[in-house]
């Protein structure tokens, strides 16, 4: 099995910055332009709990609970 490096402390699958789903669902980022090729994102202090999939980009998010 793959390791998924994940930062959403709040998600039910995280365990130690992994993704501990069976599966995860990866779709297209629409709010990136066409021909981009860079990452939107902060590095350092970042909040690391969301509370929908959407604020993830990870449709696999469920929040702790």
């Amino acid at each position: 099995m793959a390791k998924i490096g994940c930062t959403v402390q709040n998600c039910k699958y995280w365990q130690n910055d992994l993704c501990t789903a069976d599966e995860i669902q990866v779709n297209l980022n629409q709010k990136v332009g066409v021909g981009t090729d860079m990452e939107i994102g902060t590095i350092g202090g970042a909040n690391n709990s969301a509370n929908s999939s959407p604020e993830t980009q990870c449709t696999t998010f469920i929040p702790r609970g």
